[in-house]
């Protein structure tokens, strides 16, 4: 069983309550298959199952390209039509990114680690009569973006009003108190020339037919991230405000897959880490201030302090304690139909987190029916202290079945 269990653990490349790390530089990185997963049908859905391991490259699904935005605008309506899409809009980038030399605009489907299933979008766009095309770009934390453009030239933006269907003031200087002069319809393409220089809240500068207008950073889906929920229904949306001295900061939605229902669940916030059941029925989500939540339908519930929620095949919710302050780290398990937090392993010591290592404790980890969790320890040496890392397999009622500590201060 340790053989085992080391075995995975040097395979996982876990993430904490934040951003992924950086692609290994090494040669070999990512070039292992990725472990096999379901197919999907001919009508998707094509949402490819999450892994542990940074992809190499990732293969991008093209619905088309167009000589300029109303083109690029139309394609997307097109495949948005197809009812293919894991989040539910396509999105638009230059062309250039994606293909070289290219001029103009591509519209994005879908970005994937696996080739059978940029395969499948591709196949789902062409019986809609489309012309898709699959290109490979390097890994750069966008796997599930469906546009990213890094603004060094014009780029194109979707409107995203606080609700469905309602237009959204265009303004003539970047800045809240600005007269408005024109409005956007929710879900339009605006031509984006650039970020908008402002103290306070950022701003895009758009083109319209009246000339050059503003809108919010939190108002223009230009670059974004999406994370379907495994059946695509709907996806969490993380929408950047922008970076600055204290970090940086986003609005999160949860979104359904036309767009038609949305949910500001955070707004300006540092980290919203979440989970989907297997069904896409339940989203668990877990903000900067150590809340969790359950939410089912319309149905919210406060579960107490929690970070890294993860759901289990059979439809358990595992989760961590913060480890800040006084708060242990301890691993809680929440099972179906009441979903009654229920701490079932805490590892003995005194938690150790802050932004050198770990802000938070690390997600817990499925193996077979048992769990994988890693807990930092400060433990006394020498007259000083070390920060240890401590990887345990326990079982679904907490007996520590195995356990390994290595040095975390090299």
């Amino acid at each position: 069983m340790k053989r085992a269990l080391w075995m995975l653990c040097g395979l996982l490349l876990v993430a904490a309550c934040q951003k992924p790390s950086a692609p290994s530089s090494s040669p070999d990185a990512g070039a292992a298959a990725l472990p096999a997963a379901a197919l999907p049908g001919p009508a998707g859905p094509f949402v490819e199952p999450p892994d542990e391991r940074v992809p190499e490259k990732l293969l991008c699904v093209l619905a088309g390209q167009a000589r300029d935005l109303p083109q690029a605008a139309e394609i997307a309506r097109r495949a948005e039509k197809t009812g293919a899409l894991a989040a539910g809009w396509p999105g638009i980038d230059q062309a250039r990114a994606f293909v070289s030399g290219a001029e103009g605009f591509a519209v994005v489907a879908g970005k994937f680690a696996r080739r059978e299933f940029a395969e499948a979008l591709a196949a789902a766009l062409r019986r809609a009569e489309l012309s898709p095309l699959i290109v490979e770009r390097p890994y750069r934390h966008d796997r599930f973006t469906p546009a990213a453009n890094d603004l060094d030239g014009p780029a194109a933006g979707r409107v995203l009003s606080g609700m469905s269907g309602a237009a959204v003031p265009l303004l003539t200087r970047p800045d809240r108190d600005s007269p408005t002069d024109g409005e956007a319809a929710d879900g339009a393409f605006l031509e984006v020339t650039g970020r908008a220089p402002a103290e306070g809240e950022p701003y895009f500068r758009v083109q319209t037919d009246g000339g050059e207008r503003y809108l919010p950073a939190a108002r223009l889906l230009v670059e974004y991230n999406a994370f379907p929920s495994p059946h695509g229904t709907r996806a969490l949306l993380g929408v950047p405000l922008g970076c600055r001295e204290d970090g940086c900061r986003w609005d999160y939605w949860l979104v359904e897959k036309d767009f038609g229902k949305r949910r500001l669940l955070a707004a300006a916030a540092a980290a919203l880490s979440h989970a989907f059941s297997s069904d896409g029925r339940l989203f668990a989500a877990a903000f900067s201030d150590g809340r969790l939540i359950l939410m089912e339908d319309a149905n919210t519930r406060e579960l107490g302090q929690g970070c890294a929620p993860l759901f289990l095949p059979d439809g358990r919710l595992v989760f961590r304690r913060t480890g800040l302050g006084s708060q242990r780290d301890e691993v809680v398990l929440a099972a179906p139909p009441a979903y009654e937090p229920a701490v079932i392993f805490d590892l003995p010591g005194e938690p150790a987190y802050s932004k050198k290592v770990n802000r938070l404790p690390l997600p817990v980890l499925p193996h077979g029916r048992n769990l994988i969790a890693k807990f930092y320890r400060r433990v006394p040496l020498d007259g000083g202290t070390r920060l240890d890392l401590v990887t345990v397999l326990v079982s679904p009622d907490g007996k520590l079945l195995d356990r390994r500590t290595e040095p975390a201060d090299r």
